[in-house]
């Protein structure tokens, strides 16, 4: 079986990109429609921005505003061919890969560094003794683990479960840059285990 290609093009009359596709994309809009695309690692910074676009190229005649979407590492989103289930069921937004990047967070008047555990596109889970009540509000700073790095990604998140060991938050975006800023932090290279 051939290797998918990515789908990206930077404008609607050029050519698709010719490498190989990494990620599997699946697009939902505002309305409930849904389609998916393929992206290589170079272009998935800018999934969202091509989703728009490829929604408002394939539903020409109705205004469709994307949603969200659902981001698989390509090998795994092939043993995961299902019939993707409709915007109004319950679902994990997109697969857990192991962090490769530390994360801190202000709590009290105590500011704490620690190993993120696993991320994905709607949320992450880190070390943590403190016991966070379900529904807390929590603003975590990403930490690439670049040498002399001073930069990190602020996210809004929302504690979903914290047992004094393990805090699971899922993201919270107040706008599309927000989102697309995690996005790329996450595809870069050295953020998480491709293992």
């Amino acid at each position: 079986m051939s290797a998918r290609r990515c789908s990206f093009r930077q404008h609607p009359e050029d050519s698709p990109c010719p490498s190989v596709a990494f990620y599997l994309l699946e697009l939902a809009s505002s309305t409930g429609r849904e389609c998916e695309l393929c992206l290589c690692r170079e272009h998935v910074h800018k999934a969202w921005t091509w989703g728009q676009q490829v929604l408002a190229e394939r539903f020409p005649s109705t205004p469709e505003k994307l949603r969200s979407i659902r981001l698989m590492k390509l090998s795994k989103a092939a043993l995961k061919r299902k019939k993707a289930p409709s915007c109004t069921e319950e679902r994990r937004a997109s697969p857990r890969l192991r962090a490769l990047f530390e994360v801190a967070y202000l709590f009290g008047q105590s500011l704490t560094f620690t190993q993120a555990l696993d991320v994905s596109h709607s949320g992450i889970a880190f070390r943590s003794r403190s016991r966070f009540a379900i529904g807390t509000q929590l603003t975590l700073k990403l930490l690439p683990n670049i040498p002399f790095s001073t930069s990190s990604i602020p996210v809004e998140t929302i504690v979903r479960r914290a047992d004094g060991k393990i805090v699971a938050v899922q993201f919270s975006f107040n706008t599309d840059d927000d989102r697309l800023r995690l996005m790329s932090f996450l595809a870069h290279s050295d953020m998480l285990s491709r293992n």
